[in-house]
Order: structure tokens, then C-alpha cells, then sequence
């Protein structure tokens, strides 16, 4: 008996000793991909799970499950149908990430502070910090990219998470009430384009997570700090259009910035 038939015999054997553990085991992975624990991508319906590809896995897992089934009880017929399904998705799904996301994955992100102010405001009748800031995205493929913006922004000075909901971003006349930064944007073959952004911190009002605002007030105050951003470029599709609606997300790409400010 050759090499190939002995392996062949001991992958049958095996699956026929252990089916029910690989079928269980395939489930379990199968409801694992929709388990709400945030991973830093959503997943293609839009929220955070532990996959950031369900449910397309989740399916994906379920017919795996299916497919030794059908093997151990030899249901050759729906067998083949059922691998003929699950090379599909993976074909499909695999093509249409990798074409989506390959232009994502190479626009580079930069931040540069270009204004600082430190005081009271006036408007706010507080002790105010604003800090005017540029995203430079450039396309560094010479291809389109998807339509794309910035999202799930977080936002760190120096090392201190600020927490959600207790600053203010402004850009292109939007407050932050769906955490995104700006409107869609397309990058064209090398193309490059700059999103201007004004982040307001206001003494009595900011928090942080493990933290309080005199953590980050002296250094703000003395003009030598550092501000980080960490956020996702993402691709989706929206069913509403004031995009308050459910959307479908089909990509999404992580980014991390440093600057140092001094003066």
C-alpha cells in the first residue's frame, strides 16, 4: 500500500474514532466567532466579536461540523454538496477580503499637531485644552481603495486613556455622537488627503480611565505632553441615510499614532 493510502486510512480511521469530539469541537468554534468580546475590529454586521469575520466563520465552522457528519455516516451525496458549499464561502470570502483589504491595509496614517492652546475658554467659562491636530491618509498603492473613514477612536495623553464620552471632537462641522472622524473617504492611485481635527478637553468635565484629570492637567498646562490615537479605518455600508441605521461592515484596518508636542 503506498505512502498516500496509508495516510488516507489513518485520516479515516481517526475522524471515525473521534467524529463526535471534531463535530463538537467545530460547533463550539462555530459559536465562539459570535461571543461579544471586542478584539479591536468589527466584525462584517458591524459589531465586536471574537472573529472578526462572522458570520461568514460561523457558517464556515457549522458546515465543517456538518461535513464529518455526513463523512462518518457516508451520505455521499449530501457530503459532496456540503464541500462543494464550504469551498465556496472560503473561495468567495477569502478573494473578497484580500481584494478589499489589501489597499486598506496599505494606506498609511500620520498625525501632526499644528495648534495648541491651553487656558480659559471664554465659550466654555472653564479651564480649557484644545489640541489642533492633522490626519494625513495616503494611498500608497497604485490602485483605488474602497470608500473608508475613521472610527472607534481612543484617544491617550501621555499614556493616560481618556474616557469616552468626555471630550469633544470637532471636524468638517460633526460632533463625535457616532465616534467617527470625518465623511467617507476614496484614495485614489498614491493619493493622499488630510482630515483636520480639534480635540477640547475641559478641566472639570474630562475623565480617565484609571486616572483624573490631574494626571495629564500639569503637563497639558506646562505645553510638553504626548498625544496618541488609536482607531480603525473602516469600509462599510450603511441602509440608512442619515447612517444611524444597521450597516455591514467590509473591512477594517487598526491604527496606532504617537506626537510628542513641546514648546
Amino acid at each position: 500500500m503506498s505512502e498516500f493510502a496509508l495516510n488516507r486510512e489513518r485520516i479515516n480511521l481517526t475522524l471515525r474514532k473521534y467524529w463526535k469530539v471534531f463535530v463538537v469541537l467545530f460547533v463550539i468554534l462555530g459559536f465562539s466567532t459570535v461571543l461579544p468580546i471586542n478584539v479591536g475590529k468589527p466584525n462584517f454586521l458591524s459589531a465586536f466579536t471574537f472573529c472578526s469575520f462572522a458570520p461568514v466563520a460561523t457558517i464556515a465552522m457549522f458546515v465543517l461540523a456538518l461535513t464529518i457528519y455526513l463523512f462518518v455516516k457516508r451520505r455521499k451525496l449530501l457530503l459532496y454538496g456540503n464541500v462543494a458549499v464550504l469551498l465556496v464561502i472560503v473561495l468567495f470570502t477569502g478573494f473578497w477580503v484580500y481584494d478589499a483589504k489589501l489597499p486598506m491595509d496599505n494606506i498609511s496614517v500620520d498625525m501632526s499637531i499644528y495648534h495648541y492652546y491651553f487656558g480659559y475658554g471664554d465659550a466654555f467659562k472653564k479651564n480649557v485644552s484644545s489640541i489642533s491636530f492633522n490626519l494625513l491618509l495616503h494611498n500608497t498603492l497604485m490602485r483605488e481603495t474602497p470608500p473608508f473613514r475613521v472610527e472607534y477612536y481612543d484617544f491617550y495623553v501621555n499614556g493616560r486613556k481618556l474616557q469616552v464620552d468626555t471630550y469633544e471632537v470637532f471636524t468638517s462641522g460633526r460632533s463625535p455622537l457616532f465616534r467617527w472622524i470625518g465623511p467617507f473617504v476614496t484614495l485614489g492611485p498614491n493619493q493622499t488627503t488630510t482630515l483636520e481635527v480639534i480635540l477640547i478637553l475641559l478641566f472639570d468635565y474630562t475623565k480617565l480611565e484609571g486616572g483624573t484629570i490631574q494626571d495629564i492637567w500639569t503637563p497639558l498646562s506646562d505645553k510638553n505632553f504626548t498625544l496618541r490615537m488609536d482607531g480603525i479605518l473602516v469600509s462599510r455600508t450603511y441602509y440608512d441615510p442619515e447612517y444611524t441605521d444597521f450597516s455591514i461592515v467590509w473591512v477594517s484596518t487598526p491604527f496606532s499614532l504617537k506626537y510628542t508636542y513641546t514648546e
